[in-house]
């Protein structure tokens, strides 16, 4: 059998197969996969060793960057990045609160321990490896990219408003190159907050951005077939960290520059320039 650190493509599965261990224990009824190694050798692996292979959504994944490769889609060089971590983050941008809703546990402002279950921390990691491999082909991002995302006025001012220079962003932090998609995104998110609210449009220094869009489900390659009447989010890609404010932030709304709340309950919007300064939040486990 393979470990799981060897994995590079899943070729084909074989469910309910019975077999003894090497230690002549029985197993039955376990679901078997046909894997690549990075050594190029083809072994089996147990639905015991890797999670994400048990998991419909992730085979779902491999099966679009299956046909994303197979059909020339793929606009930028993945270098050394595996099928399997390609599709953790192709994942990501289906469902990214299978891991941000536990980056995220202790809100937007306190930095807690992650408490992954086992597949949210399979995923996790294979996204993390799959980014720092990107990382290392021209689509590393240092330019400037645009968030667009929606505080309440408590975490707003932690963050942005309290005179600290330095704030975190928990959990990955999605960006995009068009300042409309930023915008969209604002109209739409913040939907579960109550009471006062800030939508903010970060403009970010990039300096481990990757370029991920045509990986993405809401990118130029699948967006109208999986989300009609999108645009592509022309996405890029940023681990959670510190960032540094360098522009203070500017209400939109108001020429005065001040944070107003009007009587009909208008949320503000507030510009601020940030500058990623890869310092990480916290380490696993």
């Amino acid at each position: 059998f393979a470990a799981k650190n060897e994995i590079s493509e899943l070729i084909g599965t074989f469910e309910e197969v019975n077999y003894l261990k090497t230690n002549n224990q029985l197993v039955s009824n376990q679901n078997l996969f046909l894997v690549k190694t990075i050594s190029g050798s083809i072994k089996l692996v147990d639905g015991e060793i890797i999670i994400l292979f048990a998991n419909d959504k992730f085979l779902n994944s491999i099966s679009t960057i299956n046909y994303l490769k197979s059909n020339n889609l793929l606009s930028s060089p993945i270098g050394s990045s595996s099928q399997i971590e390609l599709s953790a983050i192709q994942l990501y941008t289906v469902r990214g609160n299978i891991v941000l809703d536990a980056m995220r546990a202790g809100g937007e402002v306190n930095i807690t321990p992650i408490n992954f279950s086992s597949f949210e921390l399979e995923l996790y990691e294979k996204i993390v490896l799959g980014l720092q491999k990107l990382r290392q082909t021209s689509r590393l991002e240092t330019g400037n990219v645009i968030r667009g995302r929606t505080y309440s006025l408590a975490d707003y001012n932690s963050l942005f408003n309290s005179g600290n220079q330095n704030v975190p962003l928990i959990g990955f932090v999605s960006c995009t190159k068009d300042i409309e998609v930023a915008k969209q995104f604002l109209v739409t998110s913040g939907g579960y907050i109550t009471g006062q609210k800030v939508k903010v449009i970060m403009k970010i220094k990039s300096k481990n951005g990757v370029y991920i869009d045509d990986i993405s489900d809401w990118g130029v390659n699948l967006v109208n077939q999986n989300h009609p009447n999108n645009p592509a989010q022309i996405e890029v890609l940023l681990e959670e960290g510190m960032f540094k404010i360098i522009g203070q932030p500017k209400d939109i709304l108001n020429p005065d520059g001040s944070l107003k709340f009007d009587p009909d309950g208008i949320t503000p919007w507030v510009e601020i320039e940030l500058e990623e300064l890869s310092i990480p939040l916290r380490t696993l486990n």
